[in-house]
């Protein structure tokens, strides 16, 4: 499941993730609130926090955040990822090389250092 956590007008998307990461979370709530994002600003950032109880992704969801990079890899800046987990260490090795996004990884009592790395352009 998936939240949006903003709470300003900016071109930082703030999500939080809990349990697993569905195509439904991606498709019905994170993707459109990008677009809306894209909409008022020419490019965004994304701070996206995978809590501890952060269990996965489906499939179809990581392959849709590989598309998602390279779709809109000229209006997404930067992408700050924060957690812990062993499969969160695991995909952020597999996938960094393979986007076209400036992707840097942050622990849970960095996310303010996060947000702070990602506002900046």
């Amino acid at each position: 499941m998936i939240y949006i956590c903003q709470k300003n007008h900016s071109n930082i998307l703030m999500a939080e993730v809990h349990g697993v990461f569905t195509q439904e979370d991606f498709d019905d709530v994170f993707l459109p609130r990008l677009r809306e994002i894209l909409k008022e600003f020419p490019s965004a950032s994304i701070v996206i926090e995978f809590n501890n109880d952060f269990r996965g992704w489906e499939l179809i969801t990581l392959w849709r955040e590989v598309q998602l990079s390279i779709e809109y890899f000229n209006v997404i800046d930067k992408m700050a990822i924060i957690g812990q987990s062993k499969i969160l260490k695991w995909i952020f090795h597999l996938l960094h090389p393979l986007s076209l996004v400036s992707i840097e990884r942050f622990t849970h009592g960095e996310i303010e250092k996060a947000k702070a790395w990602a506002a900046i352009t």
